[in-house]
């Protein structure tokens, strides 16, 4: 007898089905958790004030049209929602928007003039002056004078020259050289004032893996947990999910196989869900899954069930807290097995399919040729 004609063949196959059929089920629960609970948007934000700091919450708390409201924030009263993740271009920009005023608007004419110099010295744009202008009319103890004030010391290091005000308390005439490099001037500017931007957009890369990482581990542990729920939850150890498989015929593990497999492909091809097609996913893995495994209906009471399952434990070993243990254990057993993830089981079920409709086919192809 061959491998694929053998009881321990089907036996697999329906094993590997119903764990397929679990990991879709998981899967399904954990989307709908992760779109109520917006848990892309915490490990992106979580990631982004491990990497920027005090720059981040700034950047998290702030209005800068960043965030949008949550799936349960219908009423938006405060400015406060959830972020999502950002490309290097918008990380940059929206940092720079959180800087204090005079070095925002410094720092973007500043890239207005690179823009029309390109990479030669010329000279500065009328813009250029009248910034330099407002920045010499900030008296003391005004809004973002010691920011201002700064910055017009950096500038004199620069070639632009200050002419001390009458007034005391007024910065002063600040006029530029006849002609200067914006380019070198910006990046020297942006070393000076915003060092963290700079870093920023040269770890960026790292910043993603970063993400990406905090992301996995976060999926993971919600797949880990909602598993274990399942496992406990609906008696579904190995030891049981393993007797189910070994007592199905050929046929009901390849009809089994086909059913889920088409379910995954068809949940790969959708890619994102809506809430009512969720809902219609899971009722059609109650059908499919459920009713396979024997699962009690809605008519079994609680203490129906829970005897039910004490008297499991209790066929499971003697006295019954070594079955209690290996109860556990068993459930632990499936919920490893779950996290596995459901493209993994999706390519054991496919295989052993294949592998089975071949054997058909070959055993029918010899008869027909016979008829002929």
């Amino acid at each position: 007898m061959s491998f694929i004609n053998s009881p321990i063949f089907t036996t697999l196959l329906g094993f590997a089905s119903y764990m397929l059929g679990l990991a879709i089920l998981v899967q399904i629960f954990q989307e709908v958790y992760k779109y109520i609970t917006s848990s892309k948007s915490k490990a992106y934000s979580k990631a982004l004030s491990d990497f920027l700091g005090p720059w981040a919450i700034q950047l998290l708390r702030g209005n800068f049209g960043l965030t949008t409201r949550g799936p349960f924030q219908w009423k938006w009263l405060r400015p406060k929602g959830i972020i999502l993740p950002l490309n290097k271009k918008q990380l940059i920009s929206s940092l720079e928007k959180t800087s204090p005023y005079w070095v925002s608007q410094a720092n973007k004419l500043l890239k207005q003039e690179v823009k029309e110099q390109g990479d030669m010295a010329k000279a500065p744009s009328t813009a250029w002056v009248e910034l330099l202008k407002e920045l010499g009319e900030v008296e003391k103890g005004a809004f973002g004078y010691w920011n201002a004030f700064e910055i017009v010391k950096w500038l004199k290091q620069k070639d632009h020259n200050l002419v001390k005000s009458a007034k005391p308390d007024v910065i002063g005439l600040i006029t530029p050289p006849k002609t200067f490099k914006a380019s070198d001037l910006l990046a020297s500017f942006q070393e000076k004032f915003l060092p963290h931007i700079q870093e920023a957009g040269e770890h960026f890369t790292q910043y993603q893996k970063n993400f990406e990482f905090t992301y996995k581990r976060r999926n993971l542990r919600q797949t880990f947990i909602i598993a274990l729920i399942f496992s406990l939850g609906f008696q579904l150890n190995v030891g049981r999910i393993y007797r189910k498989a070994e007592s199905m015929s050929p046929k009901e593990a390849l009809a089994l196989a086909e059913s889920y497999v088409q379910l995954y492909e068809q949940l790969d091809k959708e890619k994102v869900l809506s809430l009512d097609e969720v809902e219609k996913k899971i009722k059609e893995m109650k059908v499919q899954f459920l009713k396979d495994s024997s699962m009690q209906t809605k008519q079994d009471s609680i203490k129906d069930i829970l005897v039910r399952w004490w008297e499991d434990v209790k066929s499971m070993a003697t006295p019954p807290i070594i079955g209690l243990l290996r109860y556990l254990f068993e459930c632990l057993v499936t919920t490893l097995l779950i996290c596995f993830g459901a493209p993994l089981w999706n390519d054991i079920v496919s295989i052993f399919f294949r592998l089975q409709k071949g054997k058909t086919k070959r055993q029918v192809i010899p008869e027909e040729e016979n008829y002929a």
